[in-house]
């Protein structure tokens, strides 16, 4: 098998994982693994495609399998944290994350992802000390104001909820998630007419 074919291959997988169609991917991807077993992004798409056919223990196993071979890559370690996460793999979520910080300090996503991961653990203080911190490295970006907000409202918090969903808003107006977030905070300071415009507006953006 030449090179050229198994790019051809693993893009074919990572389509049919995108089109729902997860034994092809699988199937494509183990033909790839069986002669080149060092190939990360066989693993990953293998992963996806075992979640889609609901085998969570084979794709946590394919998972790891990438993340061994990707330690010098902090995109590919922040990638394969996050998808751990969605998995309740916390441990090897967290592996992947603090290795995609030390590997790149200055990037915002792995301390972010860290945030939903100890939101997922519960362990709210930690996960604001994380948003934040991706926030001092990307004031910027919506997505993560959102997710503080997230995280405020969850503290009860609603004043600072409400200020950051608000400045995602006035970043992106169309990030769905804020307007979420802003409804909820919007409920919590009892503010119900605006509660309701807010729900209404995340359901246009997503039905």
């Amino acid at each position: 098998m030449q090179p050229q074919q198994v790019g051809q291959l693993i893009n074919t997988a990572h389509a049919a994982n995108i089109s729902g169609e997860y034994n092809t991917a699988a199937k494509r991807c183990k033909q790839v693994l069986q002669l080149f077993p060092n190939i990360p992004e066989a693993w990953y798409n293998l992963a996806i495609s075992q979640i889609g056919l609901g085998k969570k223990n084979k794709a946590i196993e394919s998972f790891n399998k990438a993340r061994e071979l990707t330690q010098n890559s902090a995109d590919a370690q922040n990638s394969i944290g996050l998808r751990l996460i969605e998995l309740d793999e916390f441990s090897l979520a967290e592996n992947c994350l603090k290795r995609a910080i030390a590997l790149s300090p200055d990037n915002a996503f792995p301390y972010s992802n860290l945030g939903k991961l100890r939101e997922r653990q519960g362990n709210l203080s930690d996960a604001e000390s994380f948003f934040r911190k991706a926030l001092e490295l990307r004031p910027d970006l919506a997505l993560l104001h959102a997710n503080l907000g997230g995280i405020l409202n969850a503290l009860f918090r609603y004043y600072d909820a409400r200020a950051h969903c608000e400045h995602a808003l006035n970043i992106d107006n169309t990030l769905t998630s804020a307007w979420i977030q802003l409804s909820a905070a919007l409920y919590g300071l009892r503010r119900y007419e605006e509660t309701v415009n807010a729900c209404h507006k995340a359901i246009q953006l997503d039905p």
